[in-house]
């Protein structure tokens, strides 16, 4: 009777530029709606990651003049609009947090060009 026993390999750390040149060449679509879901158990019982949807709605139309019309176009919203799905995306937890980091540092860049534009205007004659 023979066994085989596994080889062991070492492999060395390699670093990898990310390249996001190609980004520019996609559409930029406008999100407005989000939905986070953590996955199902896994077999050792964690959460098999983090399920994100992302959409966009847009509010509905009610412009009819007509009052009957313009209530059954304020009924048909009220019993809910579906947003249009812009894409669905599962994370490990570590990628999520990295997620919120970038999130996160996003947002204090914009209040910081905010803030520079609002005190560029309050100094205009």
């Amino acid at each position: 009777m023979s066994s085989i026993e596994p080889e062991s390999t070492t492999v060395d750390s390699v670093t990898v530029y990310v390249d996001w040149s190609n980004l520019a060449s996609v559409p930029t679509r406008h999100i407005n709606q989000f939905v986070a879901q953590v996955g199902p158990p896994t077999r050792d019982g964690s959460p098999d990651g983090i399920y994100l949807g992302l959409g966009h709605l847009a509010p509905p139309v009610i412009v009819s003049s007509d009052p009957e019309m313009r209530q059954r176009e304020i009924e048909a919203a009220a019993n809910g609009i579906a947003p249009e799905d812009m894409g669905r995306f599962h994370l490990s937890k570590s990628h999520c947090e990295e997620l919120v980091k970038v999130l996160q540092e996003a947002l204090r860049q914009y209040d910081k060009a905010e803030g520079l534009r609002e005190r560029t205007e309050r100094q205009k004659p």
